[in-house]
């Protein structure tokens, strides 16, 4: 027996944040609700200002990378770090249909010690 996978790609509109995408099959589309987390979703907003450094560990397709570059503007960084492989193509894609520069990806984990 042969199992055929594929993807469905379903565009999402978060406002006033832009587009990402879902990937049919994963558990992404949980990632892109706006204010799933509210009050993480608050703080980022009440805390990054222009100019500023933002990181994003575990960054998944983006949702807070996509926010604190809007935020933090041209003059400011987003390091997004996301080890999944996948969701790094997914991530960098929705920085591609944001035309978002401000972001670098890494695309390693994130540990409390080096080994």
């Amino acid at each position: 027996m042969q199992i055929l996978s594929y993807y469905v790609l379903v565009f999402y509109l978060i406002k006033p944040y832009n587009i990402v995408i879902y990937v049919r099959g994963t558990d992404d589309f949980y990632y892109a609700l706006p204010r799933r987390e509210g009050s993480v979703h608050d703080f980022i907003v009440s805390v990054l200002k222009e100019g500023d450094v933002f990181v994003d560990v575990g960054a998944n397709i983006g949702y807070y990378t996509i926010l604190g570059s809007k935020l933090v503007g041209s003059k400011g960084l987003v390091i997004a770090v996301e080890p999944v492989p996948d969701t790094v193509k997914i991530l960098r894609f929705n920085l591609r249909l944001n035309d978002i520069k401000n972001v670098l990806v890494i695309d390693k984990a994130a540990w409390s010690k080096h080994e």
